[in-house]
């Protein structure tokens, strides 16, 4: 088949990254984005965007991760910020909140709000607010389901990154919901889900 053809084949199988690889080791035959078909052309150029950006965070990453010394000399001097580092140092804290939203990792999200402290940065957290309250919302049917399971001990996970963030997250449906598992329960509650329900301001009743 031809280069073209194997590029579109990829992408209708949903290998958008193959689909990107080849059409940068394309050499002998010529072709162009435009000759593709709409979507074919959109998923290529989304799957490229993709994987420039990721080398961009990535670069800055370990830009920001170099400077860190200096951050705490500049501290401890009382000394202004440069301009430049404090736009790297945006970038770099947002990607990181956003992978610890995914990854539900207090650790990293406390280290987070920490630099941001340092830094005096003003950054716009409620899209992240709003992607964390979505995560625990998703895990809201399986707790139902099994409260002595994984998903009460990851609710419980997401609190307490709920807790850290400078913005307030709307946890009445989180704690409806853990109402509802408690009053299912023929016994005593499982200890996460009693933590759970205590972390929320849930009344556990004996």
């Amino acid at each position: 088949p031809s280069e073209s053809s194997r590029i579109r084949d990829a992408f209708e199988a949903g290998d958008f990254a193959r689909a990107a690889l080849l059409i940068r080791e394309a050499s002998e035959e010529v072709f162009t984005l435009a000759s593709l078909l709409g979507e074919v052309k959109k998923g290529i150029l989304g799957e490229i965007q993709r994987e420039r950006m990721e080398e961009i965070s990535l670069i800055l990453d370990q830009i920001y991760s170099e400077w860190t010394p200096l951050i705490r000399l500049l501290r401890e001097g009382e000394l202004t910020f440069p301009p430049k580092f404090l736009r790297v140092a945006e970038y770099v804290l947002m990607e990181r909140a956003e992978r610890a939203v995914r990854e539900l990792s207090g650790e990293l999200l406390g280290a987070v709000m920490e630099e941001v402290r340092i830094l005096g940065l003003s950054l716009d957290f409620d899209a992240l607010a709003h992607e964390l309250l979505l995560k625990m919302e998703g895990l809201l049917p399986e707790m139902l389901r099994r409260p002595e399971g994984e998903a009460s001990q990851r609710l419980r996970e997401a609190v307490e990154l709920s807790r850290l963030l400078p913005v307030p997250v709307p946890l009445g449906k989180v704690q409806a919901h853990v109402l509802m598992a408690l009053k299912g329960l023929a016994g005593d509650p499982p200890g996460v889900l009693r933590e759970l329900a205590q972390m929320l301001g849930v009344e556990v009743r004996p």
